[in-house]
């Protein structure tokens, strides 16, 4: 019982760590766009597991899905194995592949209790990123999300969690991205504006020729 109170406990810790990363961001943005597709694999107790927090799109808009994706691998026979994402407030939460956890806000815990050496844990979360995103509002271009795997051995020995983080650029770059921003709709209404822009310019330069 002790060795899952401290498991908790450094949870509790590391859950206040994504509150420092995630939780000062503010709940609307958009701007610079791009996810960038990263997968982060912690190298604290990487003898023991191995964390991979992992994004499938490359740039999101406004209305935009994402499903993002956690797996856990032990190396060894693990106890009181918690893992708790964190994501980030501009997205709103629609889905998870797990039958158990438990959620507060944007922070989903999955109690996963004892796990075996090389049984993979896989679980994914649907979100979308809210409609109402302001650009302003992302801090340098950019919204974070995190994933904390804390756990103990066999013996019940708390192990130091293993932390990964994962940065998410929304929004187009250059001259497109300042007047398309702000706009409602997601990538659908942007390429359809884009289009006609172009096509409002080619008419105007035959005009000039003609």
């Amino acid at each position: 019982m002790s060795g899952l109170s401290n498991s908790l406990s450094q949870l509790t810790l590391a859950l206040a760590r994504l509150n420092g990363l995630v939780g000062g961001l503010g709940t609307n943005r958009v701007t610079e766009r791009v996810i960038e597709r990263v997968e982060v694999a912690s190298s604290a107790g990487s003898d023991l597991a191995k964390l991979t927090f992992t994004a499938d799109k490359e740039s999101l808009d406004p209305g935009d899905k994402i499903v993002f994706t956690v797996k856990i691998e032990p190396f060894i026979n693990l106890t009181n194995a918690i893992l708790a994402v964190k994501l980030d407030p501009g997205f709103e939460f629609e889905s998870t592949s797990a039958n158990s956890y438990s959620k507060s806000e944007n922070t989903f815990v999955y109690n996963l209790g004892s796990v075996t050496t090389g049984s993979v844990q896989t679980f994914t979360i649907n979100a979308r990123l809210k409609s109402d995103f302001k650009a302003d509002d992302a801090e340098d271009g950019k919204i974070t999300s995190a994933a904390t795997f804390s756990y103990a051995d066999a013996n019940g020995n708390v192990k130091t969690p293993l932390f990964s983080s994962l940065d998410v650029k929304i929004g187009g770059t250059g001259f497109f991205a300042g007047i398309f921003a702000a706009i409602p709709g997601g990538a659908t209404v942007t390429i359809l504006l884009i289009a006609l822009l172009i096509l409002l310019v080619v008419i105007a330069i035959r005009k000039l020729l003609s």
